[in-house]
């Protein structure tokens, strides 16, 4: 309804706060007064999850963008045939399709970790 949405920050994000390439800790908006009960663990638990799978995907997210960069280099190099540069081509394709995946799966996390966030019962209630 009427409440403020609740906002997950990214370290490295960009001012749209969604998760930049680089790595980084999550940070959840702290729940000040909550008392622990089996639906605000339950929800912590997906919260935790959540949370995870996106540091793993942050954390491929960066060695694909550390192998694009790779690519790039060996392919701007002298001497490299052109069978290699072939190679390094798909290479490169598949590493950017790579990249688009993780960034589409971070991006769905997200927006998991947010409806959560955004459903969860009232502090009050907890």
């Amino acid at each position: 309804g009427g409440e403020p949405r609740r906002r997950v920050t990214f370290a490295g994000a960009d001012s749209s706060g969604r998760p930049g390439s680089s790595s980084g800790s999550t940070s959840l908006p702290p729940v000040a007064g909550r008392r622990r009960n089996a639906s605000c663990s339950e929800e912590d638990r997906m919260a935790g999850e959540i949370v995870e799978a996106v540091r793993e995907k942050q954390k491929d997210l960066d060695s694909v963008d550390q192998a694009l960069a790779d690519f790039a280099r060996r392919s701007e190099s002298v001497g490299e045939g052109a069978n290699r540069r072939f190679g390094l081509r798909r290479q490169m394709a598949e590493a950017s399709r790579q990249r688009l995946e993780l960034k589409n799966g971070i991006g769905r996390d997200v927006k998991d970790l947010e409806k959560l966030l955004d459903c969860a019962p009232a502090v009050a209630a907890c």
